[in-house]
């Protein structure tokens, strides 16, 4: 009998993006950068669904994530600073 081996080609390159720098926002003691979520995330401020691969921020002392335009309307307090 005849085995036959199929391999993925290699050769394609994954293209590179530039990372863009993280931006930082300060709110109510929050220190929040920008990310992406993979995961169904809830935005803590409106209780909606963060979609996948929508800009969010999370605050980097405490991990509150939320959307970008939520980043600005919260009024919780850091619990972390």
């Amino acid at each position: 009998s005849v085995r036959l081996f199929c391999q993925a080609s290699k050769s394609e390159g994954k293209k590179r993006r530039k990372k863009e720098p993280d931006i930082v926002e300060e709110h109510n003691g929050h220190i929040f950068k920008s990310t992406q979520y993979s995961i169904p995330t809830y935005c803590e401020y409106c209780s909606s669904l963060i979609w996948m691969m929508d800009r969010a921020c999370v605050c980097k002392l405490c991990r509150y994530a939320c959307h970008r335009k939520c980043c600005s309307r919260m009024t919780t307090k850091c619990s972390k600073k």
